[in-house]
């Protein structure tokens, strides 16, 4: 055999092995492609597997389960419960420095040791703070929060106290209630009115309904034409007119006095 026949039959046989190399890398390329592609399918059904079976979880709850849900941040969002300050949510115009209501106005009072003079025909009025000795004429609701606080007034409408050495004395209020320590109430004519806590002291003119829920209360009224219920120990209440004795009574150490 010639040697040129020779080389060239060399060269055939090295394209030959080149081009089956490249198939054989062709191959692999797409088996690892085919490969790939079958993990994404399948991560992907898993995933819509999860959110599906979420998705089911949910709309499986009752109306009460997802409400609480919501207020304790279960379902993701804040929840209602992310703000206990009642500052936090609690909005109105700034008369720490006193004002006059116009059209049933909501303000508030957030400082201490002020001394604001609130006057007009206000609707929600929300004090807090310490030390703050006010007055407020006339609301729709008053909320007095916090410690040694002495708010007057002469009509207003619904009326929370929560706190410590606070006191209140509006001339007439459509219900109060308290919660505290060391709180003081003299009121006039109330409809409603409910204690809670230890060594408060009471005094009304008038009330319709009654309850006193602690220890070492003192409760004072004129008259009590409606209910009378006391529950806790060592409480003292007295009346002049209205019912004969409390509706019901609970606990250890009460004294009625009629």
């Amino acid at each position: 055999m010639r040697l040129g026949q020779k080389s060239a039959n060399k060269r055939n046989l090295i394209g030959i092995l080149v081009a089956l190399t490249a198939l054989g890398g062709i191959s692999a390329c797409a088996n690892d492609a085919d490969s790939a592609q079958a993990n994404g399918t399948a991560q992907s059904a898993g995933e819509n597997t999860q959110e599906d079976s979420s998705k089911d979880e949910h709309a499986g709850k009752s109306d009460t389960e997802k409400s609480d849900d919501k207020q304790s941040g279960k379902d993701g969002s804040p929840g209602d419960n992310a703000h206990e300050d009642h500052s936090a949510h609690e909005s109105g115009d700034d008369f720490s420095k006193g004002g006059k209501c116009t059209d049933g106005q909501d303000v508030v009072v957030y400082t201490s040791n002020t001394t604001p003079k609130i006057t007009g025909n206000c609707g929600s009025v929300r004090i807090e703070g310490t030390g703050i000795k006010g007055t407020v004429e006339s609301a729709q609701s008053v909320a007095v929060r916090g410690e040694k606080n002495t708010i007057s007034g002469a009509e207003w409408g619904t009326v929370i106290v929560e706190g410590v050495g606070i006191k209140v004395t509006p001339k007439k209020a459509q219900g109060i209630e308290v919660n505290g320590k060391d709180v003081t109430v003299d009121a006039g004519t109330v409809t409603t009115i409910s204690t809670a806590g230890e060594s408060l002291t009471t005094t009304v003119d008038k009330a319709t309904s009654v309850r006193i829920t602690g220890i070492k209360q003192i409760f004072t009224a004129d008259s009590i034409d409606g209910e009378l219920h006391v529950a806790g120990d060592d409480n003292t209440v007295t009346w002049k007119s209205g019912i004969k004795e409390a509706n019901t009574t609970e606990g250890k150490g009460n004294e009625f006095k009629r």
